[in-house]
């Protein structure tokens, strides 16, 4: 049971980004039917969110060990829970695309913090690989 608090906050961050990140299909529908936008526009959410993570996850995956993997993750959350507040409050789809901005870089921090310290609480690659796959 080592470690056992630590896999659970990485089990719960990654948790939370799955939530948000598999909604996209959802809330494009909803974007449609609220915003009155076409399916092209709509659309525009999945770059939003794909794209975002991309370019983050490849700038800062070498500055997050200089930063600290805990403080990586609690700005991602931190991201996550303004977004998640701004959402009801700024009612619009620029605030939609934002939301998922704001969500792939949240994801692009916690995804290599949680790689990072996965590598550094396990002792060995089945040990490893057991972890990852949840």
């Amino acid at each position: 049971m080592k470690f056992f608090q630590i896999k659970l906050s990485l089990f719960l961050c990654f948790f939370i980004c799955a939530i948000l990140l598999n909604s996209v299909g959802i809330v494009i529908l909803q974007s449609i039917n609220n915003y009155g936008i076409t399916n092209v526009s709509a659309s525009i959410l999945e770059a939003c969110k794909d794209l975002t993570i991309a370019i983050v996850s490849f700038f800062v995956a070498s500055l997050i060990p200089h930063f600290g993997y805990k403080k990586s993750m609690i700005i991602g959350l931190t991201l996550i829970t303004l977004a998640c507040i701004a959402m009801p409050l700024l009612d619009s789809f620029w605030m939609t695309k934002l939301m998922f901005v704001c969500v792939g870089i949240a994801f692009a921090l916690i995804k290599v913090s949680v790689y990072s310290t996965v590598g550094i609480i396990t002792n060995s690659p089945q040990e490893h690989a057991s972890l990852i796959s949840w």
